[in-house]
């Protein structure tokens, strides 16, 4: 994918001298009743890169050097903790859902849903 930015070149073409990368350091968004820790690399006006770990994963397996490269390439990246995952939040007490439910599509008591 190629994204125009301002002054002709493009995100990801490789044009421009590497430059400083600015990280937001680890902050964390409430989403519902749990909050999500993130961090961002470069800047905000910039096309933004979402980087998603795989399922068990902590968002540092995203090496702040592959970070810091992809946003000298003109990307705003953000990376995450997915939930119960690193430091957003952890849920100890979740309710397994019984087999009925999850052939029923019955999310009472499930942790959490896609609906």
């Amino acid at each position: 994918m190629v994204v125009e930015r301002s002054g002709g070149h493009r995100a990801g073409d490789g044009s421009e001298r590497p430059r400083a990368v600015a990280s937001s350091g680890e902050r964390y968004v409430p989403v519902g009743k749990l909050e999500l820790c993130y961090e961002t690399f470069g800047d905000r006006t910039m096309p933004p890169l979402l980087l998603i770990m795989g399922l068990g994963s902590q968002m540092v397996l995203w090496e702040d050097g592959f970070c810091e490269q992809l946003a000298q390439r003109g990307f705003w990246v953000v990376r995450f903790d997915n939930r119960d995952v690193g430091r957003s939040t952890i849920l100890r007490e979740s309710h397994v859902p019984t087999r009925s439910q999850l052939v029923l599509r019955d999310p009472r008591g499930a942790a959490y849903s896609l609906e």
